[in-house]
């Protein structure tokens, strides 16, 4: 992954066992500003090229 992209996932547990991921978001941080934002899977592949 590119530097300032980030990636979070939210993880089913059961029992304090993380079983499959539910749902995964990335934000990438301005170089400028560093403002965050948050965008899309397709963004995310489009920059990882």
């Amino acid at each position: 992954m590119k530097p300032g992209l980030q990636q979070r996932a939210t993880k089913f547990t059961l029992f304090f066992v993380p079983v499959f991921t539910t749902s995964t978001s990335y934000n990438i941080n301005c170089t400028h500003c560093g403002r965050p934002s948050t965008i899309s899977t397709r963004q995310k592949n489009a920059l990882s090229r």
